[in-house]
Formats: structure tokens, sequence, C-alpha cells
């Protein structure tokens, strides 16, 4: 499900800016809790991924790793959800999945 957030106007200096945020719900884990992934979070992940500079299965490296090079902050659940339900977040964001031979 794709949904929006219209967020209150922000002043920055003398400019007013208002901004929308764009989220995807993915569904309800074990836990009956709502889990949100937006599209930088998932980005973040895949560069994170994508560097080859740690075990992604490594998950306080990736956090460590996402601190240096990002203000985008991942946790521990995100990560564990982003693992779990990453084909239909590949679908979902529009990313080619790569199978291995």
């Amino acid at each position: 499900m794709k949904g929006e957030i219209d967020l209150p106007a922000l002043i920055v200096g003398a400019k007013i800016m208002s901004m929308t945020i764009v989220f995807h719900q993915i569904g309800v884990n074990k836990g009956g809790y709502k889990m949100y992934i937006s599209r930088a979070k998932f980005n973040t992940y895949t560069g994170i991924q994508m560097s080859g500079k740690t075990n992604m299965f490594d998950l306080d490296e990736v956090i460590r790793l996402n601190r240096k090079i990002s203000e985008i902050e991942l946790t521990k659940k995100e990560l564990h959800y982003i693992m779990k339900n990453y084909n239909k977040l590949c679908t979902r964001f529009g990313y080619v999945k790569v199978q291995s031979i």
C-alpha cells in the first residue's frame, strides 16, 4: 500500500517549504506491528550491500558503516525486515533482482 503524509510547512530562514514523505507499507510482521521502509532506507541498505565492505548478516557492522556514510538511520529491526522481505522490497521499489546461477 502506498501512502503519503503531508507535513506542516517548515520555516527555513525566510523561506517556507512544505514536505511530502512517500512511504510504502509492506505488511504486518509476526510481531503484529506494521513496518514502513522508505525508498531512502532501502537505497541505503543496498548501497552498503553493493559496496561489499561487510557481511550483511553482521548487523552491528552494517549499522556502523551506515552511520559513517549516511544520515539515514537503520535499526536492527529494519535491517531484519529488509532482509526477510528483500524480494518484495525490490519489486516495490523497481529494483532488478539478480539471480545466481
